[in-house]
This record gives C-alpha cells, structure tokens and sequence, in this order.
C-alpha cells in the first residue's frame, strides 16, 4: 500500500491499496483510507482501468447504517473501461460517486455489444439524473446514440 506524489510540487496523488485484500490487516487499513477519502472533495480523480470494487466497498461497510455516505464527491471523475469492468465501472458510477460537475466515461477499449447499449441506454433515462453532465467516449457507441435521439 503506498500513496506518493506524482512529482515534486505537484497537487496530484497516485494511492495504490491491493484490489483484493489478502488478510483483516489489509482490509482495515483499505477501510481506514476510504472512510477518509469518503469524507473529502476532489476537484479530478483519474480511474484508469482501476478501480475500487464495490463490492469490496459493501463488505468493508456493510454494518455503516449510512453514517458514512459511501461515495466519493468528485467534480470532475473520468473513468476508463474495458470488456473486464464494464458492469463494475458502472455500478461503481452509479452507486459510489457523487458527482459535481460532469462525469467523463471513456469506453474505447470496450468492444460494445447490444447488452452494453441497453445497459446504458437504461442507466442514461433511469438514473441520468444522478449526474449533472455525462461525457461518454467510445468508437461503437452509435446504436446509443441513435437510441437517446429517439427519446
């Protein structure tokens, strides 16, 4: 585990925890930094392909009653997918950001499929509104596209 500067007198942070905690030290020094990233703003957070499992997050909070609103408050996040996280990508936008400004999604290295698009188009006109603004970045988002200029 280990948080470091990206360079000398930069703003910007990498922190680098295990994606999958090996034993209950792990699991609360994971818990311990998420309680204090929870509790903090960003301005921008970069997810590249990485990730905080949620349902990791689940497990490490599952007795929270809600006295730690289980999201981190970011005005500007951009994520990176691919045909690996896709669903955990979402679910994660979804159910532990709060957004600000606008969320940017980067879906160029996913090979979208019919069941991709409907995930979407499902996630844009039901739960759209939990985002003031939604960049989506993608070569094959076109049916999506199409889709949302129907409605």
């Amino acid at each position: 585990m280990n948080m470091a500067k990206i360079e000398e007198g930069s703003r910007c942070y990498v922190l680098e925890l295990p994606k999958i905690p090996k034993n209950i030290e792990e699991m609360i020094i994971i818990r311990c930094w998420l309680e204090q990233l929870f509790k903090c703003s960003f301005d921008r957070v970069y997810f590249f392909k990485n990730l905080f499992n949620p349902q990791i997050i689940n497990l490490l909070f599952d007795n929270n009653n809600k006295t730690i609103p289980l999201k981190f408050n970011i005005q500007k996040p951009a994520l990176s997918t691919d045909n690996k996280i896709f669903k955990n990508v979402l679910n994660f936008c979804l159910n532990h950001l709060s957004v600000s400004e606008f969320i940017d999604i980067d879906f160029r290295s996913v090979n979208i499929t019919e069941e991709h698009t409907n995930i979407l188009f499902n996630i844009l006109i039901n739960e759209g509104n939990k985002f003031p603004k939604i960049y989506l970045m993608g070569f094959r988002l076109t049916t999506l596209y199409n889709y949302i200029e129907e409605v």
